[in-house]
This record gives structure tokens, sequence and C-alpha cells, in this order.
């Protein structure tokens, strides 16, 4: 798991990469998909539809 994590922060030192466009990117070249991509329009669609407080979305959508 540490190296797709540290890959990851290496992918967001990059200016305009956050975390929806390297685990989209990560997920395939590493068949690692449990850390899925989580924005603040995904954590609010998700708090909506399942009815649970935006700062557990993240810890939800991983389980889902």
């Amino acid at each position: 798991m540490a190296p797709v994590v540290e890959t990851e922060k290496e992918l967001k030192r990059v200016k305009g990469v956050g975390c929806y466009t390297a685990r989209p990117t990560l997920a395939p070249a590493t068949g690692r998909y449990e850390f899925p991509p989580v924005n603040r329009w995904l954590k609010g669609m998700v708090s909506v539809v399942y009815g649970i407080d935006e700062h557990l979305v993240k810890e939800y959508w991983v389980k889902k």
C-alpha cells in the first residue's frame, strides 16, 4: 500500500493535480481500487443520497 500512497503524494505535488486526478490515474495503473477519488462534489452528493455526514463519506465510499 505504501508505494501507491507515496506515488499519489508525488503526483499531487504537480500544480493542479489533486486526489480526484491522481487516484483515477493510479487505480488502473496499479490494480488498486481501494483509494477512490473523493472530491467535495462527490462528498456532497453521497451525503445527500445516502444520508451520511460529509466527514464520513470517504470511508463509506471505500466500503461501498
